[in-house]
């Protein structure tokens, strides 16, 4: 059966959004980039202005978060976040949590992290991973400042989990874009009344929603869609010659 060419889009999508459960991984994976810079040699490039903002040697979780969230709202949710979050090596699924909880979950000011970044996907590039294209190193500040001889504890395993989570809910997040999507295109009676489905998921029609846990180590959820089930769904109560013209990809 045909799918819209959006579904492509949707699903091939890379944008790093500061929000929902991806947001919190994000605050995580670079609060561990700040720990690291202030011990590797070299000048200090992550969030360099926030000790001086809170007239401190070092900034904890707390003044980090509250340092780069945008807004008077966001810094109030940063500085009423519980003091158990500035405790020694906290996990990255712990203090997610805690941040998700906390409603430390809108936009956050991107060149407070990296100036010389302004773009959110620039700056997982720069922070977490190999790239390329404008403002993306070949080589990651994470992976260039582990191998300095002044590193000595260094939580890379917690570097790795927050980046896988912020990758697997980044894709679900984009499946469930699509799956929405396709239920307003083919299943428009199980459409929810404020449009998307949010944090409850749809359990009746064609396209059906469950809520997954994110991990093991906290309470976390999020909508997990599967789409080959909805397209097999939809193809057999959509016959092929009663589907509307259009572009399409022929998934079947």
């Amino acid at each position: 059966m045909k799918f819209p060419l959006f579904l492509l889009l949707v699903l091939c999508s890379t944008n790093t959004a500061a929000y929902g459960i991806s947001g919190a991984y994000e605050r995580m994976l670079y609060w561990y980039a700040y720990e690291l810079d202030q011990q590797a040699d070299g000048p200090k490039v992550v969030a360099k202005r926030c000790a001086g903002e809170f007239g401190v040697k070092t900034c904890n979780l707390k003044q980090f978060l509250t340092y780069i969230a945008e807004g008077p709202g966001e810094k109030a949710n940063a500085r009423s976040l519980p003091d158990a979050i500035n405790g020694h090596s906290i996990k990255a699924d712990t203090a997610a949590e805690m941040i998700h909880r906390g409603h430390l979950t809108g936009s956050y000011r991107i060149n407070y992290v990296y100036e010389m970044v302004d773009k959110a996907p620039d700056l997982f590039a720069m922070i977490a991973r190999h790239g390329r294209g404008v403002n993306r190193p070949q080589t990651s500040l994470i992976s260039d400042k582990t191998a300095g001889k002044s590193v000595r504890h260094y939580p890379l395993n917690q570097v790795m989990t927050a980046r896988k989570r912020i990758e697997d809910m980044r894709v679900a997040g984009n499946i469930q874009a699509a799956g929405d999507h396709l239920r307003q295109k083919f299943d428009a009676n199980h459409v929810p009344a404020n449009d998307l489905s949010g944090g409850t998921p749809v359990t009746q029609g064609l396209v059906v929603e469950t809520s997954e846990r994110v991990s093991l180590e906290n309470n976390l959820r999020y909508i997990a869609v599967n789409l080959q089930e909805a397209g097999e769904r939809i193809q057999a109560t959509n016959p092929p010659n009663a589907e509307p013209e259009g572009s399409g990809f022929n998934l079947s």
